[in-house]
Parts: C-alpha cells; structure tokens; sequence
C-alpha cells in the first residue's frame, strides 16, 4: 500500500530516469521552483517497481527507455496497482513508436526533453489537475498517427500487433532473437515468426534496413 503524507501544498514527485545528472538537474530545478517535491527517485524498472509503494508521488515522471529496457510494462503495472497515479513521459525520443505506445499503456502526458522549464512546470500542473499534456512536437505526430493512410511506403505502428509492437521495441534496443525470447517467456522460433512478420508489414528485407528507414522517418 502506498503510504499517506499530509503535506497537500505540493506537487510530489518520483523520477525515473537512468542519468543521475539528469535526475540530480531536475531535482535542483523543482526545488528553487517550489510548487514540486521529489520524494523519489530510480534508475531502472525494477527499482522503481519495488519501491514506488513506499512513498506517495502525485505524479511518476519517466524516460521510456531505461537500463533494463523499456517502461511500458512497469507503466501497465503500476496503473493497476496504484489507480491514483499520474505518469508523465520526459523522453528524448519523439519517434511514433515511442509517443503511440505510451499512449497504449495510458500515460497522462508525453515530453521532449528539450521543452523550456516553464512548459515542463505548466504539464506537471495540469496533470496534477486531471487533464492530459503533450507538448507540440508529440501532439502533432499523435494527429499524424490517427489520419494516416497505409501505403506502400513506410507505415505507421498502427500496423502492427501488440506483440510485434513489443518485439520492434526490444529489437531497437539491439536485443536479438535469442534474448528476445527470454525477456518474454516466449520460443526463439516465435520471435523469429514475428521478425518477419514486422518486416513483411513496413516493406523489408533486413532488419537492419527497417531500423535505418524508420529512424529516418521518424516512426522510431
């Protein structure tokens, strides 16, 4: 269970992230800017899953890809487990994977790293409020995903199942097949099934040739 704290005047926070510097900058600018208190921080999914139940953060801020990969899943988690929680994507990944997955998994808000602080302290406020914030760059390729049109060209992840979803995201993050199947409990023989079928949807003959194309694009 998470603890109570009867101190209501601020907004409390968790970061997630696994650059201390970062997470010491932060920490330093929500102190002088006094509206915001870190009680928390982490470095990785697993750290945050086995301690986040002991503090009571308003709002969880987080970077999508982490030490031990990437956070949808922890997000998932922690959604059911704690109803009350608040998350909000601080990422230097704009790609249409990254910002549509988050979207999948329910986060209240999606931010470039390279927004101003005042923009940064604005989000974390309407949030805290109930509503939803996603800086402009992320909005405009949230509108671009839903009235896309498939082509024969490079497409969107809407293409793509849940799973294949999961798998393009271990294989941007390099991982092979091999270890692939052993993050997610699941045959080397799969994956590989799957491998394909994501280069069949997007048009490639190489994985390697996906990755680069996509990144270009944009989708990653």
């Amino acid at each position: 269970m998470l603890r109570d704290n009867k101190d209501t005047s601020m907004i409390k926070l968790c970061l997630l992230d696994d650059h201390e510097l970062f997470r010491i900058g932060l920490k330093e600018l929500f102190k002088q800017q006094g509206e915001f208190q870190v009680i928390g921080e982490y470095q990785s999914n697993e750290q945050c899953l086995d301690n986040i139940g002991h503090e009571l953060p308003d709002i969880l801020l987080l970077d999508v890809t982490l030490k031990d990969g990437l956070s949808f899943h922890m997000v998932n988690v922690l959604r059911c487990s704690y109803p009350g929680l608040k998350f909000v994507v601080l990422s230097m990944h704009k790609g249409e994977y990254y910002v549509v997955r988050a979207i999948e998994v329910g986060v209240d808000g999606y931010l470039s790293k390279d927004i101003s602080t005042e923009e940064l302290f604005k989000a974390l406020k309407k949030v805290a409020r109930g509503d939803k914030f996603f800086s402009s760059g992320i909005s405009e390729i949230l509108i671009n995903n839903l009235y896309q049109v498939p082509t024969d060209k490079v497409k969107g992840v809407k293409v793509l199942t849940e799973r294949e979803k999961e798998i393009l995201g271990r294989i941007v993050q390099g991982d092979t097949s091999k270890e692939i199947s052993e993050l997610l409990n699941i045959s080397k023989k799969t994956v590989e099934t799957h491998r394909a079928n994501i280069l069949k949807k997007f048009g490639f003959k190489s994985t390697t040739l996906m990755v680069r194309e996509l990144t270009r694009a944009g989708v990653i």
